[in-house]
């Protein structure tokens, strides 16, 4: 065998082992600390978002940083997805059964009871209603519209000059023919 230059070889052999060759291939080891992840992973944090768990919360039960979390959401695409899935999957759900119980809905049920004349067992089918629910419409429409039903925290009584403004005071003719008829619905400035 012809002896080559060193430049020549450079190339066929690892770096430092010139002259000699290996038996076996190395293995490309990763460079760092392993990493904690593991196989259950993806489809436990699908089945946290879902229930709704915020992000400080998975860290805790996976024992790791927020930072983690994010290293494997950014370098894991089952990871990534799931996290995406579950979240996206429980804002889905709740927010179809907030529009169901803020708009009222109706159902097939079916009623169960023991006639004991007979000794039977009888059945009756009905709908069930759920009328629409007013908080659900409130939480509903402020998420939702927030320009048209934000709530107001600070009500302005102030004239527009400035000075407070006493509120209008209702009197009420409780002997006349409409009781409760208000006779006079103005405020004096005083």
């Amino acid at each position: 065998m012809k002896r080559q230059s060193l430049p020549r070889m450079a190339g066929k052999y690892p770096k430092g082992h010139f002259g000699r060759k290996r038996k076996y291939e190395m293995k490309e080891r990763p460079v760092g600390r392993p990493t904690l992840y593991r196989e259950g992973y993806a489809d436990l944090v699908r089945k946290l978002r879902m229930c709704g768990l915020s992000h400080q919360r998975i860290c805790e039960i996976f024992e790791v940083s927020p930072q983690t979390i994010e290293d494997w959401r950014s370098s894991i695409a089952e990871f990534a997805s799931s996290w995406n899935e579950g979240g996206d999957l429980a804002d889905g759900v709740v927010a179809h059964a907030l529009y169901h119980r803020a708009k009222g809905y109706e159902h097939a049920a079916e009623k169960l009871w023991y006639d004991s004349k007979t000794g039977d067992i009888k059945r009756a089918s009905y709908i069930e209603h759920y009328p629409p629910d007013v908080g659900a419409i409130e939480l509903w429409l402020t998420n939702r519209q927030k320009d048209t039903w934000k709530k107001r925290g600070q009500v302005d009584i102030n004239n527009p000059d400035g000075n407070l403004r006493p509120p209008p005071t209702l009197i009420f003719d409780f002997n006349g023919p409409a009781q409760g008829e208000i006779l006079d619905g103005e405020f004096e400035e005083t």
